[in-house]
Parts: structure tokens; C-alpha cells; sequence
């Protein structure tokens, strides 16, 4: 995310979340992709404020995403 905003958010309209979004989906893949594909279905603005929490949560903290991994690994 610290790379989209500078890099290909400032670029887009800032009015038109919808664009942002479905750059979000089409250029995410794997696991990221799968983390925000429905926000597609909810209001534009509204999915792509939830796309950007969610790949911030989930990838834009190291801390978090270690403690994610320690905790999947210790479950087995």
C-alpha cells in the first residue's frame, strides 16, 4: 500500500473509487487478491476504503503479519 498511493493512486481520479478498485482486484493476486475480490460487490467508494484496510492489515504491518505466521505455524 506504500507504494499504490503515491505511485498509482495520485494518478487516478480521485473521485472515481471505482477505477481504483478494480485496479486493486486486477493487479493483486494470490491470497491478496482473494482478501479483497468482494469488495467489488459493495458500493465503489465503500469497497475500495475496505480493500485498502484489508491489504493494510494483512500486508502493510510486518509485526501483525509475523504474529499471523507464528500463531499458524504453532497451530500446526
Amino acid at each position: 500500500m506504500a507504494n499504490f498511493e503515491p505511485h498509482v493512486e495520485s494518478r487516478l481520479n480521485p473521485t472515481d473509487d471505482a477505477s481504483k478498485l478494480q485496479y486493486l482486484i486486477q493487479h493483486c493476486k494470490g491470497e491478496a487478491n482473494k482478501l479483497i475480490e468482494f469488495c467489488s460487490v459493495l458500493d465503489f467508494s465503500a469497497g475500495y476504503q475496505k480493500a485498502k484496510q484489508l491489504l493494510f492489515e494483512n500486508y502493510g504491518r510486518p509485526r501483525v503479519i509475523a504474529r499471523k505466521y507464528v500463531n499458524k505455524l504453532s497451530k500446526g
